[in-house]
């Protein structure tokens, strides 16, 4: 997840990395 948050924020660091960043979490907070 980590390397994939810095991947995804590395190309474009914009709302859709924010955005991105949010589902992730919220994606993992569901599966736990």
């Amino acid at each position: 997840m980590t390397l994939r948050s810095r991947v995804f924020f590395k190309p474009e660091p914009s709302t859709i990395g924010v955005f991105f960043a949010a589902l992730t979490t919220i994606l993992a907070s569901r599966k736990v």
